[in-house]
């Protein structure tokens, strides 16, 4: 496997703002997450091939929203700085950002799967709170999310593959995602997210719609859950769900909010949790289990955009974590959240060798 990397990155993507500069959803984000990953990846002496925005025509957003939804977000950009929704903003360039992220994460499935490796796309605004019609699931808004890349990912891989992967990590359950694939039996959502915080959705009972069932999979933890309970289900979900839905391409919806200083989570993730799925993805890569990754970048408020996002690095470039300290880190989660394991063994037995 080539251990190259190639990110996208553009300083389009730093357009979209609130000109009061009082929204954590800001251009801020991402100079933190470019500027740590460069170092990083610049001290390891890591070739990196840094790529720009991609940009289609709109029409593409058609392959995961709705039309009046896609003209809504395209008015609204026009009338300049101002909120649709209590939590999510747009300004003049919003609807073409919004469209060259999308863009962007269309285009690099197409590359991951002719190089078979893991690409990183480091774009905004986010996108995995936005359904069909954006707000979904019932959710109040839209999250602070436009189109949703991830979706963009996943619908580009599928015109090449059969089944795609989907994990979420952010902190914050990726309604927008559940809902766009609920019928899918293609793709499997795999779901790990702070209970009881926006949007209030991803309950362990959501398991996908109409010939989908057991394809969507959500794990809701507790306040203060940490990195044991991350390992444990990288271990006995994810990787059962790997050898038995058989998944030709990856697709990560990478948050890093549930970092344990997160100032919108109350989560308790380090490095560690970061690095093994980093590793995870390198491992499916490396043995030639998967064609493709595409790494999409999601919320993160705080220093999980500085230590978490270059240790999920890491881990696909460097891993110094290994499947001995997994497999430790596993039964401390199983010691430590065992109510929570018997209770999403008893929902996903059904459908998956989870034991």
């Amino acid at each position: 496997m080539n251990k190259d990397l190639i990110i996208y990155f553009d300083s389009l993507f730093l357009q979209h703002y609130d000109p009061t500069a009082s929204h954590v959803e800001n251009p801020i984000r991402l100079d933190i997450a470019f500027n740590s990953l460069n170092k990083f990846l610049s001290k390891e002496s890591i070739k990196v091939d840094i790529r720009g925005a991609v940009k289609y025509g709109e029409d593409i957003l058609l392959l995961v929203h709705d039309g009046d939804y896609v003209s809504f977000i395209k008015d609204e950009s026009r009338k300049g700085f101002h909120y649709i929704d209590p939590d999510t903003y747009v300004n003049e360039h919003t609807f073409d950002v919004a469209l060259a992220a999308f863009s962007t994460a269309y285009q690099a499935s197409n590359v991951a799967l002719q190089e078979g490796i893991n690409i990183l796309i480091l774009v905004r605004p986010p996108g995995h709170h936005s359904g069909i019609r954006g707000k979904a699931l019932g959710a109040p808004t839209n999250g602070f999310c436009i189109f949703n890349n991830s979706a963009a990912a996943v619908v580009s891989a599928l015109r090449s593959v059969g089944r795609v992967l989907v994990i979420d990590f952010d902190a914050h359950h990726g309604n927008g995602t559940q809902e766009i694939f609920w019928d899918n039996g293609r793709v499997v959502h795999v779901d790990i997210h702070e209970r009881g915080i926006y949007p209030g959705t991803g309950d362990l009972k959501d398991l996908g719609g109409k010939n989908a069932e057991g394809t969507k999979i959500n794990i809701p933890l507790d306040p203060l859950s940490n990195d044991t309970i991350y390992i444990w289900v990288l271990k006995n979900v994810i990787e059962v769900v790997v050898s038995e839905f058989k998944p030709d391409f990856l697709v990560i919806s990478a948050g890093f909010d549930a970092y344990r200083t997160d100032p919108l989570t109350d989560l308790s993730v380090t490095e560690i949790t970061y690095e093994a799925y980093g590793y995870l993805v390198n491992k499916l890569l490396r043995k030639g289990v998967v064609k493709g990754a595409v790494t999409v970048l999601e919320g993160g408020y705080g220093d999980g955009l500085r230590k978490g996002l270059t240790a999920y690095v890491k881990g696909y470039i460097k891993p110094g974590i290994n499947e001995e300290v997994i497999d430790e880190l596993s039964e401390k989660g199983l010691r430590k959240y065992g109510y929570l394991i018997s209770k999403i063994k008893r929902i996903l037995g059904d459908y998956w060798s989870i034991i």
